[in-house]
């Protein structure tokens, strides 16, 4: 944006880092469910509209810079629209979190979850500019 600089930051991640997912299909053989669960999660909450992968950051859960890809590929380069997708159900193991949850399996017409999810009515808003990535942090 030639004349508007953007500068983000983010408080230092303590502890162990580790990359989880990546936007390419690679899935960690950790031990940790929350990452992968966490992806299949915000395909189901989107309507099968994105999903957010390159998961990585610190091992208390909390993550940084991750990527976003949606079916019609409008979160930057690193968006690899439904083969993005494809590629993260290609590798993702449902694990009990997933399956706590109620999350559906991976199908070309989304199926949606079993679960109640009071609050998200109107669907996710990942609040990203299109053109870029988050470059924020995500935390539970």
């Amino acid at each position: 944006r030639p004349g508007q600089p953007v500068m983000a930051c983010e408080r230092l991640l303590s502890g162990e880092f580790k990359k989880y997912n990546n936007n390419a299909g690679y899935t960690s053989d950790d031990d940790r469910n929350t990452p992968q669960a966490f992806s299949h999660f915000t395909y189901v909450l989107s309507n099968g509209q994105a999903i957010v992968v390159d998961i990585q950051g610190s091992t208390a859960d909390v993550y940084t810079d991750p990527q976003v890809h949606s079916p019609g590929m409008q979160y930057g380069q690193g968006d690899l629209g439904m083969r993005g997708i494809a590629l993260f159900f290609g590798t993702h193991k449902c694990n009990s979190i997933c399956i706590g949850l109620g999350l559906s399996q991976f199908q070309a017409d989304f199926g949606g979850t079993q679960m109640a999810l009071p609050g998200f009515a109107g669907g996710l808003n990942f609040g990203l500019g299109v053109g870029g990535s988050t470059g924020g942090l995500l935390t539970f």
